[in-house]
């Protein structure tokens, strides 16, 4: 566990650095995505959430500004069986952006996703969460990131999927 530790300092200390942060291609819209399943045992938890509620994601959150590279992701990955299909709307702060996430792009083995990557643990708020339907057969999650983990309580609950 100790040697996850020691990777993940690195790799935040190199790539969470104000420096880096004045060269990123943040979207215009500010708005990231993330395209997956979600296993059906967290469903619930996540219906649960209600607008305002916050969290955080333990694990990294690779994100895109292009929706149609979520959408790619969304329908690799979804088994109605076993998974349902979910898109993330992540939306960035207009002023601040966020000081936890990353744009990978440039040293990403998959260029043109325009990767964005959320450290692990980052907090996010709840802007909305709508259930599948006819028009839109997967769950959508809004979320608000926050601008800086540092400033959030670290007793937020952990969700079980991301």
């Amino acid at each position: 566990m100790l040697c996850l530790v020691k990777v993940c300092r690195v790799l935040n200390f190199a790539l969470c650095n104000d420096a880096r942060k004045d060269k990123v291609p943040w979207p215009e819209s500010l708005t990231l995505y993330r395209g997956g399943a979600l296993p059906k045992e967290h469903r619930l938890w996540f219906k649960e959430l209600k607008t305002g509620d916050k969290f955080r994601a333990p694990r990294y959150t690779a994100t895109s500004n292009k929706l149609h590279v979520a959408e790619t992701f969304l329908a690799n990955n979804s088994d109605p069986y076993k998974k349902d299909g979910v898109i993330w709307v992540i939306k960035l702060d207009r002023i601040y952006k966020c000081k936890h996430v990353n744009y990978l792009d440039a040293i990403s083995s998959c260029k043109g996703e325009a990767e964005f990557l959320f450290q692990a643990y980052s907090p996010f708020e709840v802007e909305d969460v709508k259930e599948p339907t006819d028009s839109e057969p997967f769950t959508t999650i809004t979320l608000k990131a926050a601008v800086d983990g540092k400033h959030e309580s670290e007793h937020l609950p952990l969700s079980p999927w991301g």
